[in-house]
């Protein structure tokens, strides 16, 4: 992957984090208002059901974002080390369809492959 490859993917990496980022702040503050929303009157169990799921959903969906903003941050990091591009396992090149794809990716197939044996 040629240094052009490699700074345009960063740039779509920063991209992907504002974006990220972005959504997280939205989300959080939907989430305060919706739930104070019921904290004035008596709810049903079904609604409290109906928020304890949006609730399980958000935090999923939140811990999933996280995840991905620290992947981004470590692609971030490694390209800023020279090593983008590099499978973390093997240290071969990954290829250059798989971090187009998967810009964060930190490893080739073969190794993830081999990981989720």
């Amino acid at each position: 992957m040629n240094e052009a490859q490699v700074k345009q993917n960063v740039q779509a990496l920063q991209k992907r984090r504002e974006s990220l980022v972005t959504l997280k702040g939205k989300e959080r503050s939907n989430a305060l208002l919706k739930s104070g929303s019921g904290a004035t009157g008596d709810i049903g169990d079904t609604d409290r059901g109906t928020d304890l799921a949006r609730q399980t959903v958000a935090l999923s969906l939140t811990k999933m974002e996280s995840s991905e903003i620290a992947n981004i941050d470590a692609a971030i990091e490694r390209a800023h080390q020279g090593r983008y591009g590099l499978c973390e396992v093997c240290g071969r090149p990954i290829a250059a369809e798989r971090l187009k794809s998967i810009p964060e990716a930190s490893s080739c197939m073969s190794c993830e492959a081999s990981a989720r044996m």
